[in-house]
């Protein structure tokens, strides 16, 4: 079943009470740490599942970053992250893994503020193989990642997704304003023996089941100058590695302002099939890719559906669309 819960959790993130406990806990890391405050902390960020202060320093700008318990593991993960391949991810200054908060330092510019003009989507083919090798990294820790809190979607579980997403059509939208027809909703039911098929095919090629970041976009990579690292893993789960290039492919097809299937943009995919060359051949590769990247937008849509059942419904009342959106892209999936 998809990680949900019988009660559902309000975000605290504007609460006095809640706002006074996270900037103890900030000042008596930095006193910790031997830093001190140079400017009032400030809560640029703030979103249902997760909030984000900025902490101005005398040894540079800090951020703090909470997410609401589905998303509590990413303390933990990116410790583990930056033992594993270090340089990769931003190092954590300080965590509570129980609460799920974390201070760490400035990363950088993001990769979206760098964007000038369309010779710099070509950093992509540095920083995806990047990616690859720290999933064939994270790909060894499998049991690790699960204890750490990340949830468990590897392509076994995904049928067991597929029929509790049928059970609930209040997530769909059935029939309602953004959400998927009554005719969709046939084809979805009828596609299940055809998921499952596709699902056992993808697993056919047996590559290992690895971390996916959930949302890899020009936003959540950071470049400091010297090292590119990748910021933001509170979406990630242990699935199909391939699943991670839905978004980047999205990302770089509305900056050419092509579609996702524009053989333009095989650079990309090969770009990060490269590293992957070691566990199958090159044609084994790129059929389980167009098999993940059908499949991958119905995983998508569970980290949405995660969210919106776990958290309190007025918080996430803006967001409801997404899972229907979701399921939307994999009915009316183009293969490339």
């Amino acid at each position: 079943m998809p990680e949900t819960s019988t009660s559902t959790w309000t975000p605290p993130w504007e609460q006095p009470v809640w706002r006074a406990s996270a900037e103890s806990w900030i000042r008596h890391q930095l006193e910790v740490q031997g830093y001190k405050l140079t400017d009032p902390i400030t809560q640029p960020h703030i979103r249902p599942w997760s909030t984000v202060m900025h902490i101005p320093t005398n040894e540079g700008d800090m951020y703090f970053k909470a997410g609401a318990p589905n998303q509590a593991f990413e303390p933990a993960l990116l410790q583990a992250l930056n033992r594993w391949r270090p340089r990769t991810s931003i190092p954590v200054l300080a965590a509570d893994t129980d609460l799920g908060w974390m201070l760490i330092p400035d990363g950088g510019d993001t990769l979206r503020q760098m964007y000038q003009s369309e010779a710099d989507l070509k950093r992509w083919e540095h920083i995806l193989p990047m990616y690859a090798e720290l999933q064939i990294e994270t790909s060894k820790h499998a049991d690790e990642l699960l204890a750490l809190g990340c949830p468990d979607r590897r392509l076994p579980n995904l049928p067991g997704f597929y029929r509790a997403m049928l059970a609930d059509k209040d997530a769909m939208l059935i029939g309602r304003e953004d959400g998927i027809t009554n005719e969709e909703f046939a084809r979805f039911q009828e596609l299940e023996t055809q998921f499952i098929s596709k699902v056992e095919q993808l697993a056919a090629y047996d590559l290992p089941a690895a971390l996916d970041h959930g949302d890899l976009h020009d936003a959540n990579v950071l470049f400091d100058g010297s090292d590119y690292t990748f910021f933001d893993w509170g979406d990630a789960s242990l699935t199909h590695p391939f699943f991670s290039l839905i978004i980047v492919l999205r990302v770089i097809a509305s900056k050419l302002e092509i579609e996702v299937c524009d053989p333009k943009l095989t650079w990309v995919r090969d770009a990060y099939l490269e590293a992957w060359t070691e566990f199958a051949t090159r044609s084994d590769l790129l059929a389980a890719f167009d098999l993940a990247h059908h499949i991958g937008k119905f995983a998508r849509s569970l980290n949405w559906y995660s969210l919106i059942t776990t958290l309190d419904p007025a918080s996430v009342s803006d967001y409801l669309d997404t899972v229907p959106g979701w399921l939307w892209e994999f009915l009316h999936h183009k293969a490339g």
